[in-house]
């Protein structure tokens, strides 16, 4: 044999090596974790439940002392200042509604990202802003880091100058 014929085939050889190794290491892996999945599965019905039942308590047992954070204000809202939040908000628009337009959890149930609808009408003050009876519909995508039993982390992304719009706080 020829040097450069059997470089060739050396070559060749380990080129076959390297890609059986590689699907032999993905045939390996597990294609995902079915308990954690379904753990967090429980944990966004808890979550997205206890918005649309306005209950601040299973809200705040579902979060903890989670940093909530909303990626459209820049805002980091943890503890006691989270449950404040929710409830200003669950005053402003009562009748709120989030309807899940798609869901997606992560292959090791650690990430859920959920695409989400949300119905309802500003009739309560919010801030210093004063109800208007306008009716809103927007939808946004939450991305909830899951951690056991509790969502430890959220990020939103929102047209917040869509909502203002919808509530009558902003020309159209």
């Amino acid at each position: 044999m020829t040097r450069s014929f059997r470089k060739g085939v050396s070559a060749f050889v380990l080129a076959i090596a390297l890609v059986l190794s590689a699907v032999s290491l993905t045939a390996c892996e597990p294609a995902s974790d079915a308990a954690a999945i379904k753990n967090a599965e429980m944990v966004f019905d808890k979550w997205q439940s206890s918005w649309n039942t306005h209950n601040l308590d299973a809200l705040m047992d579902v979060a903890g002392q989670s940093a909530y954070w909303d990626v459209t204000t820049k805002k980091v809202i943890t503890g006691e200042d989270f449950r404040k939040h929710a409830e200003a908000f669950l005053v402003a628009m009562p009748d709120v509604n989030f309807s899940v337009d798609e869901v997606i959890i992560s292959a090791d149930g650690k990430r859920v990202a959920w695409r989400w609808t949300w119905t309802g009408t500003f009739t309560g003050p919010l801030g210093e802003a004063q109800p208007t009876g306008k009716s809103v519909n927007l939808t946004g995508v939450d991305l909830l880091d899951i951690e056991g039993d509790k969502v430890v982390r959220v990020q939103i992304y929102w047209d917040q100058i869509d909502l203002l719009t919808q509530m009558g706080l902003l020309g159209s």
